[in-house]
């Protein structure tokens, strides 16, 4: 039965006319293009493979993505820009986290979606500069939510000493395949951290089309994606509350300029808001509206997830959220809110959300104790089969 309604709601939403003209605000936030692998392996094959501009680099593929990406955001939202065509902090804001994935991917965004118009700036190419706002490690709770959460360490410290049968079962599968690895990749693969990187290193030498060695056959792509999509969700928002504390920015964020833009005294007045962030930052948004199954488990290169805000009436607004699965998609498809209505009306999409509204980021992660303990991020082991990832994005 459920299947059966979700059916009859994607074609409603699928069905459903857009409009530009009712369009007041947008704010997307979409993973960085194409990048080089983490590191690599004494027995790859590929090991000297001239990645462009080294490891963890974003590669000429992901400029592309990305400027492909803001072509159809331009076309979908272009509306949104001012009339004369050129950029200006009072109507647009763009912020990426510090990695220069990030950063290079929203300059090749924005390359695309704010072309200006030839007689409106007189320059040499059909380029202008766009600010891109970085977040620092220390500041960043938004896009790469580095800043420091002291309940969030403590909520995790509570789960990894107690988990899930879930994470258990994940745990178990991760540590079954060191032993295995660690023999035919020519290096110790003793902790789930190292398969990680392991992982990273085959699955992007895939996705670059290179061939892999017969001994990885087991493992691609089914058990790596697997591992992937478990890593993303169970150690980062296992719990309602630990979904609570990673997904409560962006959505408050949003919230707040929402209700300013339909009162109009949102100051600046801005309506087009884009994060440059990580397949983990929007895997840990989704997963704290309990919408992850609507999309994939393991965002592509050049995904996108955007609120849009609608003006339906003078005094009717609805919340749309639109899902790019990957650059090439020129029209997004439409995502069921849950416990909103379709259309899903301002007021209600507020209250949907109510239970992730955070007025106050430092207070919802202050602690009773002055001291908090991090071993999870320190990399203590907390079961004896294996040491548990650090704190890494992908």
């Amino acid at each position: 039965m459920f299947a059966k309604i979700t059916f009859v709601l994607l074609i409603a939403l699928a069905t459903r006319s857009y409009s530009q003209s009712t369009l007041r605000m947008v704010t997307v936030l979409f993973r960085h293009g194409a990048r080089s692998p983490a590191t690599t392996y004494p027995t790859d094959p590929h090991r000297d493979y001239p990645w462009f501009g080294g490891y963890q680099a974003m590669t000429v593929q992901g400029t592309e993505q990305m400027f492909e990406l803001g072509q159809h955001l331009r076309s979908r939202y272009g509306a949104l820009i001012p009339s004369n065509g050129l950029y200006s902090a009072e109507r647009m804001y763009v912020a990426s986290s510090l990695y220069e994935r990030c950063i290079m991917s929203a300059q090749a965004l924005v390359a695309s979606f704010m072309v200006p118009p030839d007689e409106t700036i007189n320059i040499l190419i059909a380029w202008q500069p766009v600010a891109v706002n970085v977040l620092s490690e220390a500041d960043d709770n938004l896009i790469y939510q580095s800043k420091p959460c002291p309940k969030y360490e403590e909520l995790e410290l509570m789960f990894r000493k107690n988990p899930s049968e879930e994470f258990r079962e994940w745990v178990k599968n991760g540590t079954e395949q060191l032993e295995y690895i660690s023999k035919h990749a020519g290096m110790a693969v003793d902790s789930l951290r190292k398969l990680a990187l392991f992982y990273d290193a085959i699955i992007i030498e895939s996705y670059t089309g290179l061939e892999h060695p017969e001994w990885t056959a087991p493992l691609y792509p089914e058990r790596a994606l697997s591992f992937y999509s478990g890593y993303m969700r169970l150690m980062y928002t296992p719990t309602a509350e630990l979904k609570r504390l990673r997904g409560c920015v962006i959505i408050s964020e949003f919230l707040r300029t929402m209700r300013a833009k339909r009162g109009g005294t949102l100051d600046p007045d801005r309506s087009i808001f884009l994060y440059s962030g990580h397949d983990l930052t929007l895997v840990s948004l989704l997963n704290s509206m309990e919408m992850l199954d609507q999309v994939s488990a393991n965002p592509e290169y050049g995904s996108a997830v955007a609120f849009e805000l609608h003006q339906l009436s003078s005094t009717d607004f609805e919340v749309r959220m639109m899902y790019y699965d990957n650059s090439s998609v020129a029209v997004p498809r439409a995502l069921i809110i849950p416990n909103c209505a379709n259309p899903c009306m301002q007021e209600d999409f507020e209250q949907a959300m109510d239970h992730l509204y955070v007025e106050d980021f430092e207070q919802a992660c202050s602690v009773s104790s002055a001291a908090v303990r991090l071993p999870f991020r320190q990399g203590q082991k907390l079961f004896t089969t294996c040491e548990c990832l650090d704190s890494m994005m992908f």
